[in-house]
């Protein structure tokens, strides 16, 4: 089901760019991209605790909100280039 959401929020991403919508679509594709990610991490913390690794989670957040960036930013850039193209 996350996978779904995670390729719908792609694809609105990147309408808004084709349509020309303002840039800060950008930052709800990516907040909802990294909410996701940072939900599935959450069910490795028990595995984490049980051998005192908790910190990686901050670390995993971290890179899990600047790749949600980077993904939406790509899937704007694209619907952009696609409405220049076509």
């Amino acid at each position: 089901m996350t996978n779904a959401i995670a390729y719908w929020a792609m694809f609105a991403v990147g309408l808004a760019g084709y349509f020309g919508m303002p840039w800060f679509v950008v930052l709800f594709g990516a907040a909802i991209l990294t909410l996701i990610a940072v939900m599935e991490q959450l069910r490795y913390r028990p595995q984490l605790a049980a051998i005192g690794r908790t910190d990686l989670l901050h670390t995993t957040a971290m890179a899990s909100a600047s790749n949600g960036l980077l993904a939406s930013t790509a899937a704007y850039g694209v619907g952009l280039v696609v409405r220049i193209v076509f």
